[in-house]
């Protein structure tokens, strides 16, 4: 038995480049139809409102407990009210003293400060953050945003071993006044 051999045509890759051709022409139309049709967007600035923000979710503590139990706090938000301004360290923190004149740290966060939000001395503050532990890292990045400046602020406020990091701060008024 012999075999023919047998011619067979593919007709498969023939028209390949027609179909080519038709997949750049559509990619190409769809590329278009997007561009036409979208619209520039910008991104979406959610605005909070700090003053309900803090005093809902944070616990009103005093500043006694604070200072003589801070680990206790450590990472949870916590109100102090009415502390008195005892003295300012560098231009963003100021020291305040328990009832037994243990002194405590209260940062004011660099939005406050770029709000304006300034404190003297003798002044009452209530003040709403986060408890932090003092560390180097936290004194090079006060140091570095120019919260503190030169070695003897650095010195002072490592004798620190947590702070408030406030997030929202208020001056009250003077006890017997009445909006003056």
């Amino acid at each position: 038995m012999t075999h023919k051999p047998t011619q067979r045509r593919s007709s498969s890759g023939q028209y390949s480049w027609l179909w080519m051709l038709a997949t750049v022409v559509v990619v190409g139309a769809f590329m278009y139809w997007l561009a036409a049709t979208s619209e520039p967007s910008a991104p979406q600035v959610v605005e909070e409102d700090v003053d309900a923000e803090a005093t809902a979710v944070a616990t009103t503590v005093a500043l006694d407990d604070l200072a003589a139990g801070y680990s206790e706090y450590l990472g949870t938000r916590v109100r102090l009210e009415r502390v008195t301004v005892a003295s300012r360290l560098g231009t963003q923190a100021f020291w305040t003293a328990t009832s037994s004149g243990m002194p405590f740290l209260i940062r004011l966060s660099p939005e406050l400060v770029a709000a304006g939000m300034s404190v003297s001395g003798g002044e009452a503050v209530t003040a709403v953050g986060q408890v932090v532990l003092m560390s180097d890292s936290v004194l090079a990045a006060w140091e570095i945003e120019g919260a503190i400046s030169g070695d003897g602020q650095r010195i002072e406020a490592e004798f620190a071993q947590a702070f408030l990091e406030a997030t929202f701060a208020e001056i009250e008024a003077p006890a017997g006044s009445q909006g003056e």
